[in-house]
């Protein structure tokens, strides 16, 4: 897991004028409100999935039981997607310049 960047609050869909109504109406229910007085919220990161094999054959899911589904925080750092090439650089340079300890790995 990781923290995200931005609530949930402040995202949503764009309609083709550029209007950004769902994500207003979403501000105005919360009322007055500022980003940084939000509680954080968190997202899977892919990173790590535990479970016992046969849980997942009964099952045919890994998050069956919501009740008994947790996560593990992850330092940002240690938790990006690497989803661009421009994202495979970001890492780079954190481990380059010893943002990101790998001697762990080696």
């Amino acid at each position: 897991m990781r923290e995200v960047e931005i609530n949930p609050v402040f995202i949503g869909p764009m309609d083709e004028n550029g209007r950004i109504t769902p994500i207003i109406d979403q501000i105005k229910d919360k009322g007055p409100l500022r980003r940084q007085d939000l509680a954080p919220e968190y997202t899977m990161n892919g990173a790590l999935y535990l479970f016992k094999w046969d849980f997942f054959k009964k099952y045919k899911s890994i998050f069956y039981d919501r009740y008994k589904t947790f996560g593990y925080v992850m330092e940002p750092h240690y938790s990006i997607e690497i989803d661009q090439m421009i994202d495979l650089h970001w890492v780079e340079y954190l481990i380059n310049s010893g943002h990101v300890d790998m001697s762990y790995w080696k």
